[in-house]
């Protein structure tokens, strides 16, 4: 169905999504020339766009040739890299001499303007309007492919150039406002001093202003000019705008300009599921989500390494110099004076230390007291600094140190009954010959070499394996249908039992039938023990049935949510074929490695065999 209400089927659908896209990507939308005196402030200097445009060496298109995924299809032709790399002693000499001809050619009216206001050097200009001007399109649908036409206005989706010139586009709608804000215009009570006016991230925008009828009067004069000139309107629908200490007929009038919905502060989004639980891996019950905390931690942990296995780096010598002063880094005091970003590192120690292990060898590079070497380490955290002191030690002192030469250790007698989990460490075999070695030990016990994935995958969140994961994620299922059993796993969907609503039994036994699930009822209780049974099950067959399992369950969620809402109902034959239809594209894209399976599958959904040669699912 197209945006006027009529309603297509059969070939007539390919038309009417080509008709579309063309009339959305094909037509050029007339904008307004920009008066840009004045605009542009930034530019790049003469030496940098020129040395932009330095020659291209053949090394270079080899290069980049070979940095593109093997994947990608880098024309209609659908030949991806892979064949250009594993034949570049035939083709390189042809393709290098394309790329380097292309160097040399042409013109998209906004963005070539400014990105010849920003400095870039016209030859530079060419070349970026010639790989944004040439786009053309067709749809895939169904699997097959439709229409061919030529873009004629906005940015490549996937091109890595694309986020770039968005920048620059977005920094004239920056501009623009800049320009806006003279004498009359107020800035954001917490904006003015810096005279930040707008943030952007990706395609969202954030604008700040003071809530006085002027000033937003101004904004919207340099939205509409950017709109003019740029064709990128705000949708009204899609926009918020919040107020805080605006009085209530100023608000109105606010509104008036400016359209927008109104939101309410603090914005709190209420969450189906703890976040906690998002993060955790797929198998453990999440949606393999990492959590942004854990993942910084982790990353921070790269900086405590390389400070504590003195890595050869003038930002190492500098803490070691200024921060450290010959203290043990583990012992640093977190208080006083410091800057935001050491104190960040030094408040993840007590995450970090426990996994931080020395492997000894000599025994001559781990601090007896302060590092992590055997059971109830580190010994400082119950023996004072007056106790090792007294005893004849200091605070550097080595494991090496406290072993005398009869191998027994040189700590008083006193100490094992003051701390007896002394009695319990064992003297290690030292080799004054070889070197210690820091390792991370994770929650198993097993050490290893230090990467940043190993510590997020210690500190993060942990629950048991969920039973029911291989039923949810599996590479064949469907991503919203999955989504969805997702939460019905979590116990997050309204009803008690999901799936025992209105004529729910009828599509249900409609449906499993095509599968063998004839001893499953439509009580969740049932379908779970079918999950406890195949859920992890590679056979073909059980990989259909937890298809039909999760379309069943999605359509008549849908469904009930349609009667319960929006007061729409269709019959039990109707989501049927929902299911079934969703079931049977799936099964379309299957890849079976024995024929007869294939054979069988296909002639119970009524599926055309096109005799394709493919691989199992699984």
């Amino acid at each position: 169905m197209d945006s006027l209400g009529n309603r297509y089927e059969g070939e007539d659908v390919a038309d009417a999504m080509v008709s579309h896209y063309m009339n959305f990507l094909g037509v050029e939308i007339p904008v307004q020339r920009l008066n840009s005196e004045n605009l542009f402030t930034n530019v790049l200097s003469s030496d940098v766009a020129d040395h932009m445009i330095r020659q291209v060496t053949r090394e270079e298109v080899k290069q980049a040739m070979f940095s593109i995924g093997e994947d990608k299809a880098p024309g209609l032709d659908g030949y991806t890299s892979a064949f250009f790399k594993h034949a570049w002693d035939v083709v390189g000499n042809e393709v290098t001499n394309a790329v380097l001809q292309f160097f040399e050619n042409v013109n998209w009216d906004f963005l070539e303007l400014i990105l010849t206001r920003f400095g870039f050097h016209q030859k530079m200009v060419k070349w970026f309007m010639t790989c944004v001007t040439t786009v053309s399109y067709s749809l895939s649908i169904n699997g097959n492919l439709h229409g061919y036409f030529k873009g004629k206005r906005g940015l490549r989706q996937g091109d890595p150039m694309s986020p770039y010139l968005f920048t620059l586009i977005m920094e004239v709608l920056s501009l623009l406002l800049r320009q806006a804000a003279n004498n009359s215009y107020k800035y954001h009570a917490v904006c003015a001093k810096e005279k930040i006016i707008n943030v952007s991230f990706a395609d969202d925008l954030f604008i700040f202003v003071h809530g006085d009828v002027v000033s937003v009067r101004k904004i919207k004069k340099a939205l509409e000019i950017f709109t003019n000139i740029s064709g990128l309107a705000p949708s009204p629908a899609k926009s918020t705008v919040f107020f805080c200490n605006v009085p209530p007929s100023t608000r109105q009038e606010i509104l008036d300009i400016m359209p927008f919905q109104e939101g309410s502060l603090p914005v709190r989004i209420r969450a189906k599921v703890a976040w906690k639980d998002v993060c955790l891996p797929k198998d453990e019950g999440g949606l393999g989500i990492r959590n942004i905390s854990d993942v910084n931690k982790s990353l921070m942990a790269n900086h405590i390494w390389s400070i504590i296995t003195n890595r050869e780096s003038i930002w190492v010598r500098w803490i070691h110099t200024y921060k450290l002063k010959g203290r043990n880094f583990w012992e640093v005091p977190c208080r006083g004076s410091m800057s935001w970003g050491w104190r960040k590192i030094l408040s993840i120690r007590n995450i970090i230390r426990p996994h931080i292990w020395s492997s000894l060898k000599s025994g001559l590079q781990t601090n007896v007291w302060s590092d992590m070497w055997c059971t109830g380490s580190p010994l400082r955290s119950f023996i004072t600094p007056r106790y090792i002191t007294n005893a004849g030690f200091n605070l550097r002192t080595t494991v090496a140190e406290v072993i005398d030469p009869s191998g027994n250790w040189k700590w008083p007698q006193a100490w094992l009954d003051l701390f007896p989990v002394l009695i319990t460490v064992s003297v290690p075999n030292l080799d004054p010959n070889a070197v210690d070695r820091l390792v991370w030990k994770d929650l198993d016990g097993k050490t290893g070499d230090f990467k940043s994935a190993h510590v997020w995958n210690t500190i993060r969140s942990r629950e048991h394996h969920a039973l029911w994961a291989n039923m949810v994620w599996f590479s064949q299922c469907i991503p919203r249908h999955a989504f969805h059993m997702w939460l019905a796993f979590r116990n997050k969907l309204k009803t008690q039992d999901r799936m025992a609503v209105w004529e729910a039994a009828q599509v249900w036994n409609k449906v499993k039938a095509m599968v063998n699930l004839t001893n499953v009822d439509i009580t969740w209780s049932s379908i779970l023990t079918w999950v406890e049974q195949h859920s992890r099950s590679k056979n073909v067959d059980h990989i259909v049935c937890k298809l039909v399992i999760a379309a069943a369950s999605y359509y008549i969620w849908q469904e009930r949510n349609n009667r319960l809402f929006n007061n729409n109902k269709r019959s039990v034959d109707q989501v049927t074929e929902k299911v079934k239809g969703s079931v049977r594209l799936r099964l379309m894209g299957f890849r079976f490695r024995v024929s007869s399976a294939r054979e069988r599958i296909f002639k119970a959904w009524q599926i055309e065999d096109s005799n394709y040669d493919l691989v199992d699912p699984g």
